[in-house]
């Protein structure tokens, strides 16, 4: 009965833990939320943040010659965090916009602040 015990014990203490990869994961910023305004909107403020700084240089278009193609809600919304890391120029994501300046703080707190509010199509 002990020997069972202890052996949930260990699966629980030191299995369950390795299972769950954090590499790669976004950790979004709890307190970019309290600077976020009430409700970013798709339509008028991260379709164009999409517009002039992703889909104009043929990267992110139609054309996808970026490999992927951000000219819909659903398409930025799919990939959100990913783009996150890239446009905070986190470790091991290819920085975007690609070969340029990192894009402006102000911008990139918006799109974080539209994920918090959990990606909305307004």
């Amino acid at each position: 009965m002990i020997n069972r015990k202890f052996g949930i014990l260990l699966v629980v203490v030191f299995l369950i833990p390795s299972a769950s990869c954090t590499k790669d994961k976004t950790v979004l910023n709890p307190q970019i939320a309290l600077n976020c305004s009430p409700n970013v909107s798709f339509l008028n403020d991260i379709g164009p943040i999409f517009q002039q700084n992703c889909t104009t240089t043929s990267c992110h278009d139609a054309s996808a010659q970026g490999g992927l193609n951000f000219t819909t809600h659903g398409e930025i919304a799919e990939h959100a965090e990913h783009i996150l890391m890239a446009i905070k120029h986190e470790p091991n994501v290819a920085p975007m916009p690609s070969q340029l300046p990192k894009l402006q703080d102000s911008l990139i707190q918006r799109f974080e602040c539209w994920v918090l509010q959990g990606k909305q199509n307004n």
